[in-house]
């Protein structure tokens, strides 16, 4: 065979190859993309917050459906509530706290925060709860927690007196305080026999009880004008002094000068009749009632993300809608009282808490001074005794070591 012969065969197998090779491929088929790998970063768990308190019952639940309200617009924080015993709540907190443990926010009276402070078991608030109490609440209520100019703790419902209409009984409200003696011989007035109902007749003057840290500040002569003063009340037509509400209830007196706290039973009892005034003015200067406050206080162990979820929570609770409701299921008054339906309520509600006194950053007040003002205001309008008695028993209480 000639070698050209050989060339030609060698060529025709080559191409022959070639041919059944290009058959057998399939140039349409896309090679499949590979598998894609789930990711395998999971996602964060929520940043516990956790909050003891002593509320009641009552307190208890709308407290926790706050939090399921605030779970839906802030998943990634896992609140959780603990209740305590009333008695329980500050030893138990002490003793966590001093462990390295404890929750992250503590509710409880204001009372509660000088000492607390001065153990250095709360930590200050941050500098956004500050600035969300500035922007949310009226000044007296946004600087009641400094200690040395230092905001402790951030108030979140508050109770005061209230003067309550009867609209069937009283067309026009006292708007200053020397119509109030005319319009208790028209209508009726019921003062409750307490320091908090009828403080303005102290703090209206400009006087004051005591510093943060339990220093006296009152005078014989403005304790002595004060309970002067209850007295000359007592003794006018239709005032009558007393802890029972049922003669406003009933619709037996126009007027009442009592807590905050009772809105809720009154409003059951007389429906629209019902309205709130402004507490009369004391010309030249407007009614300064005394406020208390449940406050929120920050651990001193809690941490960084911890601080950050209780600005969220507290932003969240102090907002209009929630102070609404946080009124209308537990009967405490709002800080914040602009979401409230009621006109009458929520401008009357808003004059007390701008013009309010807040009540000493000491326990010393409630423990001895707030009973003492309150034993000497009952002695003056049902036991006959007379202003000097009665303010000696106030002043012993003011001494360091009294009762």
């Amino acid at each position: 065979m000639s070698l050209f012969t050989r060339h030609v065969q060698l060529v025709c197998m080559i191409l022959l190859v070639f041919l059944v090779l290009s058959g057998c491929s399939q140039p349409d088929e896309v090679e499949p993309s590979p598998t894609p790998v789930p990711n395998s970063v999971p996602n964060p768990a929520p940043q516990p917050l956790i909050i003891w308190h002593e509320l009641s019952p009552a307190e208890h639940e709308a407290l926790q459906r706050i939090a399921d309200r605030f779970a839906e617009t802030q998943p990634e924080i896992a609140i959780r509530i603990e209740a305590h015993e009333v008695s329980a709540l500050l030893p138990a907190y002490e003793a966590a706290v001093l462990d390295g443990t404890g929750p992250d926010i503590v509710l409880g009276p204001a009372a509660w925060v000088a000492p607390l402070a001065e153990k250095g078991i709360i930590q200050p608030l941050s500098p956004d709860l500050v600035q969300v109490m500035v922007d949310m609440l009226p000044l007296p209520v946004a600087q009641s927690t400094r200690i040395a100019n230092t905001p402790y703790a951030l108030p979140i419902s508050a109770e005061f007196a209230t003067l309550y209409i009867n609209r069937a009984l009283v067309d026009e409200p006292p708007q200053i305080w020397d119509q109030v003696a005319p319009a208790a011989q028209r209508a009726g007035l019921l003062v409750t026999p307490t320091f908090l109902a009828a403080s303005g007749l102290y703090f209206t003057p400009g006087a004051q009880l005591m510093t943060a840290n339990g220093a006296s500040l009152a005078t014989r002569p403005a304790m002595e004008r004060f309970l002067a003063d209850i007295q000359t009340l007592a003794g006018q037509p239709g005032v009558t002094f007393t802890q029972d509400s049922t003669a406003f209830a009933q619709g037996d007196a126009g007027l009442l000068l009592a807590a905050s706290s009772e809105f809720a039973n009154l409003q059951a009892a007389l429906g629209d009749d019902l309205s709130v005034a402004a507490l009369p003015r004391i010309p030249p200067n407007q009614w300064s009632t005394l406020l208390e406050f449940t406050v929120l206080m920050q651990n001193l162990n809690s941490t960084a993300e911890a601080v950050r979820a209780t600005h969220a929570f507290a932003k969240f609770i102090l907002s209009p809608d929630v102070q609404r409701i946080w009124f209308e299921e537990t009967g405490r008054a709002p800080v914040n009282p602009s979401g409230l339906a009621d006109t009458s309520l929520r401008a009357a509600w808003a004059n007390a808490l701008e013009w309010g006194t807040p009540a000493p950053l000491n326990n010393r007040f409630e423990a001895d001074l707030r009973p003492a003002l309150d034993r000497a205001l009952q002695a003056i309008v049902s036991d006959g005794q007379t202003v000097e008695e009665a303010a000696d028993t106030i002043l012993v209480a003011l001494e360091d070591g009294g009762p």
